[in-house]
């Protein structure tokens, strides 16, 4: 059995996912309240050979359901499987355009950030359930401003088939990721997600799902439109049973 600092790997994440939940709700009760936003969002992950890969992503992030365009997120990234099964790292590049809102006076305001990041990602299978742990550095370059940012990312599938996740149509998801700022107040956010999944193909599949994110002294809810593209660039490529 896998374990972290002595402990056994499924009961360190699920303390993991608690510290998380904890420190995100100390201090959202005294904020307004949440509003409702709306994620769509593309993320892609092709196979170059056995052991590489290159990840694409877009996400568009609206304040309101339809309308109200807050943060554009375009990133890529290229990635190698390590010889231990089921784990990657990947060194990425991400694009950033936020639009704010200052209520005072009332006007938009956008700001651009550019955005490295390197990413350790491991897959296991507990039971039925699929299982994801991603580990995330970020260095953050705005224009008067640099920022260092760790995130923790835990994932779990669940297929509503006894037949596992290669013979159902549909299955669960949730998730919660905790970000820290190590040279700031620690806790930045944290997000915690429920979706119905859709598998439309072998390499193609859609998710449903809504998303809380909390901050230190905010709160807020987004419905999420997900979808996951794993077609491969070379032909007759494996598809890797236990991805998430």
């Amino acid at each position: 059995m896998e374990r972290y600092f002595g402990v056994p790997h499924l009961q360190f994440s699920c303390c993991v996912i608690f510290m998380a939940l904890s420190l995100g709700l100390v201090k959202p009760v005294l904020a307004t309240e949440p509003t409702w936003g709306n994620w769509l969002m593309y993320f892609g992950n092709q196979k170059v050979n056995e052991r590489l890969n290159v990840h694409t992503e877009v996400q568009l992030r609206m304040l309101h359901a339809t309308k109200n365009l807050n943060q554009q997120i375009y990133r890529g990234g290229l990635g190698i499987d390590l010889k231990t099964q089921n784990t990657n790292l990947l060194l990425g590049y991400g694009f950033i355009r936020t639009a704010v809102i200052d209520p005072a006076p009332e006007q938009l305001n956008r700001f651009d950030e550019h955005r490295v990041f390197q990413q350790f990602i491991h897959r296991h299978r507990v039971s039925r359930a699929h299982v994801q742990h991603r580990k995330r550095i970020e260095e953050r370059f705005f224009e008067d401003d640099v920022q260092l940012r760790f995130r923790y990312f835990l994932a779990v599938q669940v297929p509503l088939s006894t037949q596992g996740m290669e013979r159902t149509k549909y299955y669960l998801a949730a998730s919660n990721e905790v970000f820290l700022l190590p040279d700031r107040h620690i806790f930045d956010r944290d997000r915690l997600y429920g979706a119905l999944g859709v598998i439309l193909s072998p390499h193609l599949r859609t998710e449903f799902g809504v998303m809380r994110q909390m901050r230190s002294k905010s709160a807020s809810h987004q419905f999420q439109i997900s979808i996951f593209n794993q077609l491969p660039l070379q032909r007759q490529q494996r598809i890797d049973k236990d991805a998430v």
